[in-house]
């Protein structure tokens, strides 16, 4: 690939690599081991509990593009599993909400074409009077375009016992036909849902796996298990 030659490595940057500076970088992106990612984009709309759109306030504050950190790594070192990771302070409360569209493209050499996808995340819930209000939670859907629309997605839920706010943490992955381009769309929502409840999303992953990297056949056929994948958890909504 001609760009590979022309493109800023994304590490270049350090860890003060903004969403803003990434959307700056727009089609010609930046590179980092074999994957140049490029076209980046970061929506955070807030709503009221009334389900308005707001400006925010200290409970729910926004978080531009600008305060929200971009860090490029990969697992264990390994260069055919790059990683990247959104990092900021999402929070919500007193019923509000948020909801934080990501969008960017992917390229990898076509002798090391990307075979599969998972994504994690972290943040607490609370869930502080079950039965009465609605528990907090924060979902994280992926629509990846690999050669066609595959649908990946993940939900922190508190525990169905009161709690207050809890740390979280899920992840779920995905595996397509070999890709050398993939447009992700990632749709963030985080709800306070009602009463004391609260949520707070603190970071979000990307991962990408190529063929050359053994790890990726035996985490295919042994169902995940080598990375502790875990499956979907279905919102579990207190009635009022």
């Amino acid at each position: 690939m001609s760009a590979y030659a022309s493109t800023v490595l994304c590490t270049s940057f350090g860890d003060v690599l903004s969403a803003a500076t990434l959307q700056q970088l727009g089609a010609s992106g930046c590179q980092f081991g074999d994957k140049i990612f490029s076209n980046f984009t970061y929506v955070y709309k807030l709503q009221d509990a009334s389900g308005a759109t707001f400006a925010g306030d200290a409970g729910t504050p926004n978080v531009t593009a600008n305060q929200v950190r971009v860090v490029f790594s990969n697992l264990g070192g390994n260069p055919y599993m790059p990683i990247l990771s959104i990092v900021s302070t999402w929070q919500v409360s007193n019923g509000n909400s948020g909801d934080i569209t990501l969008q960017y493209d992917v390229n990898a050499p076509s002798s090391v074409p990307m075979v599969l996808s998972w994504v994690s995340a972290t943040g607490q819930v609370s869930n502080v009077n079950p039965g009465v209000d609605y528990n907090s939670y924060i979902s994280v859907g992926d629509t990846i375009d690999a050669g066609g629309p595959k649908n990946l997605g993940i939900e922190l839920d508190p525990p169905l016992t009161t709690s207050g706010l809890t740390t979280v943490t899920q992840t779920n992955s995905i595996g397509y036909a070999p890709q050398t381009h993939i447009h992700y769309i990632k749709d963030v929502f985080i709800s306070s849902g009602s009463g004391a409840n609260q949520a707070i999303l603190s970071q979000v992953n990307q991962g990408i796996y190529e063929t050359p990297e053994p790890m990726v056949s035996l985490t295919v056929g042994g169902g995940f298990t080598l990375l502790g994948l875990l499956g979907v958890r279905n919102r579990k909504k207190q009635a009022k």
